[in-house]
């Protein structure tokens, strides 16, 4: 279909991630992952972030506890911010307009935290995103720059956190 086209091929060691400061914490233990998430966004105000896990199970589960434990569930004034989509997450098995819907929630600012599978970690372009979140580090490592990519878009600056556990610090050398 394409008449006279070219490649362009980037080495790796080209790519650039100057304006995303990357960090990791190192929690322990697996359920302090949680904690430390929800102590985050208690203790500072966030006003976009995506949170990458590496599975839709736990997707499902982190955006249930986080509604719970961040909004949670007898104060009325925090029930409307749950009515409201401020926890919006995504992964493959939604039917693509209840993707297609969180998406847009996410990029018109109605929702906060978006809580999302591999899904959204390429091709995406939410200019506003100021905060990447691994919950889990990706299985794929070269996923990683793909997902942290989703801060810092077009010359922005950004920040991604590494949130990992002790049985996860090989990987995280992999990755560096």
């Amino acid at each position: 279909f394409m008449r006279d086209p070219i490649t362009l091929l980037v080495k790796a060691e080209q790519m650039t991630l100057d304006g995303i400061n990357q960090y990791f914490i190192n929690v322990g233990d697996e359920k302090n992952k949680f904690l430390f998430v929800c102590d985050l966004f208690k203790t500072t105000s966030i006003p976009q972030a995506i949170i990458f896990c590496n599975s839709k199970v736990k997707v499902d589960w982190l955006k249930e506890e986080i509604a719970k434990e961040l909004l949670g569930e007898h104060n009325t004034e925090k029930k409307s911010l749950v009515k409201n989509n401020f926890i919006g997450y995504i992964h493959g098995d939604m039917e693509k307009t209840e993707r297609k819907k969180a998406l847009d929630d996410f990029r018109e600012t109605k929702t906060r935290i978006l809580i999302s599978s591999e899904l959204i970690s390429r091709g995406i372009d939410i200019q506003h995103v100021k905060l990447v979140i691994n919950y889990d580090l990706p299985k794929v490592k070269t996923n990683y720059i793909h997902r942290i990519g989703r801060s810092g878009r077009m010359g922005r600056r950004g920040i991604a956190i590494n949130i990992i556990n002790s049985n996860e610090i090989k990987y995280l050398i992999d990755i560096r």
